[in-house]
């Protein structure tokens, strides 16, 4: 009895470990948009079908009821949502597998958010570094927001530490309050801090408001662009600018990005657009001192602003919300 009991512990010790081992993430960019098998989910308490009853996250195609929550996904054809009821207080969570954030420089956190509906409760986004004994919340989305929405979180403060994320939706007391949550990721932005790297955020009215840093990730694709520029200018050296010659604002963006020189223009400026991976997105020329980029057909994360002009050029960070 002794020797079966033992045996028993040791497969129990055994499981524990190996679900632990799965629900850790060490590989990125991770992404989750609930789409195929739900065993396969890294999200925690999803049901299919709750029925009438209070909460919990469900997952599927729609929510069921008219005039509340989306009617397609953000990506593919599924999300997670809570389905609103009449239980006033009534809080729902679901939870992210542990994520090693050891070695990312700038761990960013984004997904999508839909809250359509006239009983809509809040939306907590929270955070935990203790294996989800204690909880930090990181947002807070109240109101209706009727259209797929991106949010992006700076993960920075919690860089080498091991963290768990969870929606908290809170039930507004009514069944007009599904609330949606799709195309969750989390990434390396990829910062680094030295010299000739610092540029700067900006508000909507142009105002600068906190320093900010060209990406790792971009380093090939600047050395491309820099070997083109290279090579259009007769074998010129290509120097940096100052980055302080040009204001990109609203930084973080949402749909649009202007581009102000500090300085005359007198020869037309080049403004490369890249994402992450160093592909160039839209090229536009400046030849008045502004410019504006549409950036509203583009997924959430960290883009690069590549400004030349003849044998210089200017890299700025861009967020898209």
């Amino acid at each position: 009895m002794k020797k079966q009991t033992t045996i028993t512990l040791l497969i129990l010790i055994w499981t524990l470990f190996i679900s632990f081992a799965q629900a850790q993430i060490t590989s990125y960019p991770y992404a989750e948009s609930f789409e195929g098998d739900p065993a396969n989910f890294t999200w925690d308490n999803l049901v299919g079908d709750a029925g009438n009853t209070c909460g919990p996250w469900e997952y599927g195609s729609n929510t069921g009821t008219s005039n509340t929550g989306p009617d397609v996904a953000q990506e593919g054809t599924e999300f997670i949502y809570i389905d609103g009821h009449n239980c006033v207080g009534e809080i729902s969570y679901t939870s992210s597998p542990t994520f090693d954030l050891t070695g990312l420089q700038l761990p960013t956190f984004s997904y999508y958010y839909h809250r359509l509906g006239s009983n809509m409760g809040d939306l907590n986004v929270e955070i935990s570094t203790d294996g989800g004994s204690n909880w930090l919340t990181l947002i807070t989305h109240t109101g209706e927001q009727p259209v797929w929405t991106a949010e992006v979180i700076d993960l920075s403060s919690y860089t080498h530490q091991n963290v768990i994320i969870r929606f908290g939706g809170f039930d507004g007391g009514g069944s007009l309050g599904d609330m949606a949550i799709d195309n969750i990721q989390l990434f390396d932005a990829g910062i680094i801090n030295g010299a000739g790297d610092v540029v700067y955020f900006y508000d909507e009215a142009g105002n600068r408001t906190r320093r900010e840093y060209t990406i790792t990730a971009m380093a090939q694709a600047e050395n491309d662009l820099m070997a083109e520029a290279r090579s259009t200018n007769d074998g010129k050296k290509v120097d940096f600018l100052t980055k302080e010659l040009f204001k990109v604002y609203p930084n973080p963006a949402s749909s649009f990005i202007n581009i102000e020189s500090l300085s005359p223009v007198s020869t037309p400026i080049a403004a490369h657009l890249l994402d992450a991976s160093g592909r160039e997105l839209h090229v536009d020329y400046m030849t008045n001192g502004n410019l504006q980029i549409d950036m509203s057909a583009y997924q959430p994360g960290v883009y690069v602003l590549w400004l030349q002009m003849d044998d210089s050029v200017v890299t700025k960070k861009i967020i898209k919300h």
